[in-house]
């Protein structure tokens, strides 16, 4: 058995954004989703968050607090949600 680790590094966790752009957002490190398990649940930290998981998009687009503030509580969810699941994912099923 192989699990190709650099298929997995390609993969993206792709987004529509509010404006109807779409962006591909690569897989978030282990690192980054402990920050999301151990972060306050200030809207504060949520948008910084946010902000530097989708910023990290292959397109280049820089997204700024203003984008983020726009989104409401469920869209800001689903985001943060899919980054942690996508862990979740792998580590319950590497070979998919």
């Amino acid at each position: 058995m192989i699990i190709n680790l650099q298929e997995l590094s390609e993969q993206t966790i792709d987004f529509l954004w509010i404006d109807g752009t779409e962006i591909h957002v690569p897989m978030p490190s282990t690192r980054f989703v402990n920050k999301i398990n151990r972060s306050e649940n200030t809207f504060e930290r949520i948008y910084e968050l946010i902000l530097e998981f989708i910023n990290t998009n292959i397109e280049g687009r820089v997204f700024i607090t203003d984008d983020v503030e726009q989104l409401n509580s469920v869209q800001s969810t689903a985001i943060l949600s899919a980054a942690v699941g996508v862990i979740k994912e792998v580590d319950e099923h590497p070979n998919s």
